[in-house]
């Protein structure tokens, strides 16, 4: 007969939940012990998976259409189409928001993102989240995840290739500064 153990030995219920088995008396400790292991397992893993909707749906995913939203409406110029206003505001600690254009291309760019990479790479990139994040969101939320970092890095990259392309070319600036001029102009007088 096996040596009856307390506290966390290692034939502890606690360490090894199979070795309440060999025991010929199971008693209401050790039983008790493993309900309690269960569930904050399940605790656990409620709050791993808030915790994983948290910051892919709540946070990171609005967060990216902003940034990229306003990044791109700096770039492409949208004539105003209705009024429009994405904000995200945790506390006195981050307040973001997106309006009209930049809440438009924010979203248009993160379901093209989106699109493109499930169409392309969706079981690789999944699978690829999973193994350099070390976190299983589901196939889905990985491929939100992923497709707000790509929308991000695009943009940015979009902003800057033409931010630069607009620095170097003088005679665009002036042109482009006329045009603000003009259309201040134009509706001034629209205006009055």
């Amino acid at each position: 007969m096996p040596p009856r153990t307390t506290g966390l030995g290692p034939n502890s219920p606690a360490k090894n939940p199979g070795a309440f088995l060999n025991y010929p008396d199971v008693t209401g400790s050790a039983l008790s012990e493993l309900g309690g292991i269960a569930n904050g397992q399940a605790a656990l893993e409620v709050l791993s998976a808030l915790l994983k909707f948290i910051f892919s749906w709540v946070l990171l995913t609005p967060l990216s259409v902003i940034i990229a939203g306003k990044l791109l409406a700096r770039r492409l110029r949208l004539p105003p189409l209705s009024k429009q206003l994405f904000r995200i505001s945790l506390g006195q600690v981050l307040k973001v928001q997106a309006t009209n254009a930049e809440v438009i291309l924010g979203f248009t760019g993160f379901i093209l993102t989106l699109t493109i990479l499930g169409l392309t790479s969706g079981a690789r990139a999944y699978h690829y989240f999973k193994l350099q994040f070390g976190v299983d969101p589901g196939h889905f939320t990985s491929l939100c995840v992923l497709s707000s970092f790509l929308l991000v890095g695009w943009s940015t990259l979009l902003f800057s290739t033409t931010l630069l392309t607009y620095l170097r070319d003088p005679a665009d600036r002036r042109l482009r500064r006329r045009q603000k001029e003009l259309l201040e102009k134009i509706s001034k007088k629209e205006e009055g």
